[in-house]
């Protein structure tokens, strides 16, 4: 009994229809005392100055109980989501059908882009079967029509297939190029790592024919180079390789900004193509139309010609020219039907473009807006540039080599006396190049092994798929043009518009269940919500209550039980309302007792009368009911 959206017991179902769950107003007991106020009003409610506090006569009694609407009903999203707008507030009237609350705008959108986009499949479905309807119709015009529709399919089809081999052999090459690239990078990277060997064990050699301290200078200032060049290259490669990333991304934005300029460009060309094609038939249809009427006036001409004159005055021998006339007929008739073929395709192409011509570059666009998108995001993370401690770590790194090579260059100094300075530098010239060489082939064969270019290898592979898909699409058309006129091709055309309609209308129930409306008209009682709320499905938000149409809910104690019966009047008085006492008679008697803190009662139902015109608060307040016996 603590909580707004109590359900009530069935024993106290009002006799009225009503849709809603039964929740009652705020329950505060009453005090039992004696006096009367049966007076206090008329039929229709009448002011009555203090009536929950006037006394009663010994006959009368007050009894405990709670003010429900008879009709209201709590409304819940059918779909989760998040709160965007709501209209209401508590004690707002409202009509039915007013929109009480929506759902976000981002999730509204979505719905109606999803019934949209339904919808066109529904319309693409119902073209199909027209297509197959075609082929069969006894008409000659509408299976010209068929056929002529049929043509255009198997045209379509051809170039998707030329559009599809040309991106598949695009895609092959550049693989193909990039496995060659590396198979060289490889054979390069093996040369110069023999190049190398071959320059250390030269310079080693070299060493090899003077002192053992010598040698051992030689080798330390060799390894000293090797760590200087090492913590160097560490520190170089560390800011080039952060700024490297930086260009590579720039790159790569740049390339995907071409391909989305080139398919929008595309998609730009689509509508272009569709005008012209427009316009020209346009053109058709004004030279046919002249073409009629000429037919039709000579065909008129000669009619009258007939009636008038030849054929109602014809010499002996002479015979009506039926052929001519005929031959005039169907001249009219044939450019009768030129007309209607060329309105119908009018008519087809003032719908603007096919959606199977369109999708795939819509969603060729939709893949690279998604992606620059994501490159975005990176180089975002990337130029809040690079680690400084990183930094500071590699430069004394740098410096401690460097201090090492300076006394191994001592040491050698002192040891290189007698030693062909000359050669050796020549020999250690020679050794540093061929290492300068391998660094260069390790690099670019890293770079390869990495794999292709992502965003060109991602863009080659969305055109593919997209031509794939286009090739599928124009093939299925095609196919249930020229399937033939059984009894298949229907059945499957219809059962494809009955899964189209059946998406559509649950896509359209989803998006009403985006909104909240009054199913009757009311007051506003409750309001949980607000916008920017997360709601779950079925979560109760708002309840609504017809103010015209309540009852009170009442325990009467077992020594006040006989004293009353179905249809024994009572007044009620509101807080709300002071000065209001309305009329009331009891409805329901339940036969079973209740115990609540020892003290036994039996259930009532009383059904109040209110007033034409009069609207009770949503929120009344104490209830103060008293029975007249």
């Amino acid at each position: 009994m603590n909580t707004m959206f109590l359900r009530s017991l069935p024993l106290f179902a009002h006799p009225r229809r009503f849709i809603s769950v039964l929740v009652p107003a705020i329950v505060i007991p009453t005090l039992l005392a004696c006096g009367g106020a049966s007076d206090a009003s008329d039929s229709n409610g009448t002011p009555a100055a203090g009536a929950s506090d006037a006394a009663i006569t010994s006959a009368e009694f007050r009894v405990r109980g709670s003010l429900r609407f008879d009709i209201s009903e709590n409304l819940a999203f059918e779909i989760p989501g998040e709160v965007g707008a709501v209209n209401v507030s508590v004690g707002d009237t409202v009509s039915a059908g007013d929109i009480l609350a929506t759902l976000d705008e981002t999730t509204m959108t979505n719905l109606e882009q999803t019934v949209s986009q339904l919808e066109l499949e529904l319309k693409a479905a119902q073209d199909a079967l027209d297509a197959v309807l075609g082929l069969q119709s006894n008409d000659d015009l509408v299976k010209d029509q068929a056929e002529d529709r049929l043509a255009r399919a198997e045209s379509a089809l051809a170039q998707a297939q030329v559009t599809l081999d040309q991106a598949e052999e695009r895609l092959a090459d550049f693989q193909f190029n990039h496995d060659l690239s590396l198979g060289q990078a490889r054979q390069a990277r093996a040369s110069a790592i023999t190049a190398l060997d071959q320059a250390e064990e030269d310079l080693a050699d070299f060493a090899d024919g003077h002192s053992e301290r010598f040698a051992k200078a030689l080798e330390d200032r060799s390894a000293a180079k090797v760590a200087l060049e090492k913590a160097e290259d560490e520190l170089a490669d560390f800011l080039p390789d952060y700024n490297q990333d930086v260009i590579e991304l720039r790159n790569r934005i740049s390339q995907t900004e071409q391909a989305l300029d080139r398919a929008r460009e595309d998609l730009t060309d689509v509508d272009a193509n569709h005008a012209d094609l427009l316009s020209d038939a346009r053109g058709e249809l004004a030279t046919a139309e002249d073409e009629l009427r000429e037919a039709r006036a000579r065909y008129t001409a000669f009619s009258v010609q007939a009636i008038d004159g030849t054929f109602l005055n014809l010499d002996e021998g002479e015979v009506f020219d039926v052929v001519q006339l005929n031959a005039l007929r169907a001249a009219v008739e044939a450019g009768e039907r030129k007309v209607a073929k060329l309105e119908e395709d009018i008519e087809e192409l003032e719908a603007g473009p096919k959606e199977i011509d369109l999708a795939p570059l819509r969603d060729s666009i939709s893949v690279l807006e998604e992606r620059l998108a994501r490159l975005n995001r990176e180089i975002a993370d990337l130029q809040d540039g690079p680690d400084q401690d990183e930094i500071r770590l590699l430069e004394a790194r740098v410096q401690s080599a460097r201090e090492v090579l300076q006394r191994t260059e001592r040491d050698l100094a002192e040891a290189e006396a007698g030693v062909d300075r000359l050669e050796l530098a020549r020999l250690e010239a020679i050794v540093e190049s061929r290492r300068l060489d391998l660094d260069s082939k390790l690099k670019d064969l890293e770079k390869l092994e990495d794999g292709p270019d992502e965003v060109v290898l991602d863009s080659l592979r969305t055109a593919v798929d997209t031509a794939q898909q286009a090739v599928d699409t124009a093939r299925t058309f095609r196919d249930d043009l020229a399937g033939g006129p059984d009894e298949i091709n229907i059945e499957q055309a219809q059962f494809r518009i009955d899964t189209a309609a059946l998406k559509y209308a649950e896509a359209q129930e989803d998006l009403d269940d985006g909104v909240l409306r009054a199913p009757f008209d009311g007051v506003v009682r409750v309001v949980t919500i607000a916008p920017g709320d997360v709601i779950k499905v079925d979560a109760r938000v708002i309840q609504l209550v017809d103010p015209a149409d309540i009852s009170v809910e009442g325990l009467v104690e077992t020594n006040y039980i006989e004293r009353i019966k179905i249809g024994t009047p009572a007044n009620v008085a509101l807080a709300a309302i002071p000065d209001i006492v309305f009329d009331a008679k009891v409805t329901e008697v339940s036969d079973e007792a209740r115990t609540e803190r020892g003290v036994i009662s039996f259930p009532v139902v009383f059904s109040v009368t209110v007033p034409d015109g009069m609207s009770i608060p949503p929120n009344p307040g104490l209830v103060t009911t008293t029975v007249l016996p």
